[in-house]
């Protein structure tokens, strides 16, 4: 309604109208360009599960823990906001927002505390390694190298983590091991990840982005285990090898400004999932004596599941309140009824869909000081493995609570704008949990725990 009333009023004098001086906006003339963008956004958003193919692959650490300094700091409220280098991911829609180029050096590290354990005894901790991963990003306002009658926007982004391996394993060591489907295992890889995004100002109250996100990981492993004749291993005739390979995954976004302090965002990304074994041959030596061994190759093939994220609607907005204090939320959409077990078998019962609340906020303490803050709900997807299934899945629902800050220090001197310097620390509590063992007869398991994620990072204005 602002944009229609906002239209130069028709006099019923005859004089010409003084002509109004240029804003650095395009105006809207017709209210043809209102309804043109309005069935754009509809069939943007009718057009979008059509995409997304039957197989699914690949997964980073933005699919468990989220992407860059600010965007974490309010709990991942961002779809609305997508007004930095992470909007690659949150929205891409929302580079067209930046003006400028920018650059951002980032680095996130993850500590994980699992407990798992039969319901009658106490919790034993699993503890893994840590997960440290770099970021880096940069966006190139297009518009400021080249003359254009639209701003366009790109950018790219990667996580890097440390030696490709995922943090996450939670194992009891017997046929019937526990696995927590949401967080995959450390016998799988993690992804490195790059994100390329570009955007465009359709209207001033209209931007439109989308992109790719690349997937460089281990696909399948070729083993050659030697055993002697009592079937133990001879650790210096083992080998093994892992194949590297690279995946593409679409994702689009949509940013609406109906009045001046507001955002409303639209993002779909790509159900992710990497196979972390394609193929396996195993080739097993029957040692007879000293210098007599006979070859035995053993083929095998096996489809395993080592991470996956289900497709996502991501919906946020965002409002500043005043020119100090900014408020956003997101709902995001979750279908994780397609999830396969990591032997690539359906699940019985299937998992649900939910619908993943975030809020978060901004508030400029002083002229130099940002303060952030977020939280968010994830209701678990698992429902109970009915008795007799290959493994005990398992899950929690998990609350997620952020804080973080930020500070314009012009250290350098050299570039436009003072550089923001960001920190965040994230702490995501898996609510205690029990859940009965799919070993027929064996004890109920109960899991919790918490994934302490904590980071800082450089923006620079170029």
């Amino acid at each position: 309604m602002r944009l229609l009333n906002s239209l130069p009023m028709l006099s019923k004098a005859a004089e010409p109208q003084p002509k109004p001086a240029r804003k650095n906006v395009y105006p809207v003339r017709k209210a043809s360009r209102v309804r043109r963008g309005v069935l754009l956004l509809l069939g943007f958003t009718a057009f979008l599960p059509l995409l997304s193919p039957a197989v699914s692959r690949a997964g980073a650490l933005t699919e468990t823990h989220g992407m860059g300094a600010r965007a974490m700091g309010m709990g991942g409220a961002f779809t609305g906001v997508a007004d930095d280098v992470s909007a690659v991911y949150y929205n891409p829609a929302g580079l067209a927002q930046i003006q400028g180029h920018q650059a951002h050096f980032e680095y996130l590290f993850v500590k994980p505390e699992v407990k798992v354990g039969v319901a009658a005894e106490p919790g034993r901790v699993f503890i893994d390694k840590w997960t440290k991963a770099p970021m880096a990003g940069i966006v190139i306002d297009l518009t400021r190298a080249i003359k254009l009658s639209r701003r366009i926007v790109v950018g790219w982004a990667g996580y890097f983590p440390d030696n490709l391996k995922s943090v996450y394993k939670v194992r009891h060591g017997s046929f019937y091991d526990p696995f927590f489907p949401r967080y995959g295992d450390s016998s799988s890889d993690q992804a490195i990840m790059l994100l390329t995004d570009g955007a465009v100002e359709v209207f001033p109250w209209l931007l439109v982005g989308g992109g790719i996100n690349l997937q460089i990981h281990g696909q399948s492993v070729n083993m050659e285990v030697g055993v002697d004749a009592l079937g133990r291993p001879v650790m210096e005739a083992s080998r093994a090898d892992m194949d590297v390979t690279t995946e593409i995954h679409p994702l689009a976004g949509l940013m609406i400004k109906p009045v001046e302090r507001l955002r409303i965002g639209l993002t779909w990304r790509q159900s992710v999932a990497f196979i972390v074994a394609g193929g396996m041959r195993m080739q097993m030596k029957l040692v007879l004596g000293p210098g007599l061994s006979i070859p035995v190759p053993i083929p095998l093939t096996v489809e395993a599941r080592g991470h996956y994220r289900p497709q996502q609607f991501a919906f946020g907005a965002s409002y500043r309140v005043t020119d100090s204090l900014l408020l956003a939320s997101d709902l995001t959409y979750y279908d994780w009824r397609p999830y396969h077990d990591e032997a690539a078998r359906p699940l019985d019962p299937p998992m649900k869909n939910v619908v993943v609340p975030r809020l978060g906020a901004e508030y400029r303490l002083l002229a130099p000081l940002v303060l952030r803050a977020g939280y968010s709900f994830q209701e678990s997807p698992l429902r109970p493995q009915n008795s007799g299934a290959n493994l005990n899945l398992l899950d929690n629902d998990l609350h997620e609570l952020s804080l973080g800050a930020g500070v314009f220090w012009d250290v350098f001197g050299f570039f436009p704008k003072p550089a923001q310097w960001s920190i965040f620390y994230q702490l995501q509590i898996l609510a205690p949990r029990t859940f009965p063992n799919v070993d027929p007869g064996g004890p109920d398991l109960r899991s919790s725990g918490a994934f302490h994620g904590f980071g800082f990072g450089i923006q620079l204005f170029l």
